[in-house]
């Protein structure tokens, strides 16, 4: 779950907590571990984050690398 929080000149994301760190870290610590389904769960999930702030917000996102995404570990176990 997240909120945007937009002014003229800057934009904001306030998240939720996420118990899990970020993604590259828990692909560091488990990569055995993670399971397919939760991958394919996770992709989606960024995919679709990503399409709505091109679509909705006209805001193009250079900067796809793992350590940016949080991973809950609630969500994804």
């Amino acid at each position: 779950m997240f909120f945007d929080i937009l002014d003229e000149i800057n934009y904001s994301l306030v998240l939720e907590y996420a118990e899990g760190g970020t993604l590259g870290k828990y692909l560091r610590d488990n990569t055995i571990t993670f399971k397919w389904e939760s991958q394919l769960k996770f992709a989606k999930e960024i995919s679709s984050a990503i399409l709505w702030l091109h679509v909705n917000k006209e805001i193009i996102h250079g900067d796809l690398v793992s350590t940016i995404y949080l991973y809950d570990i609630k969500i994804y176990y």
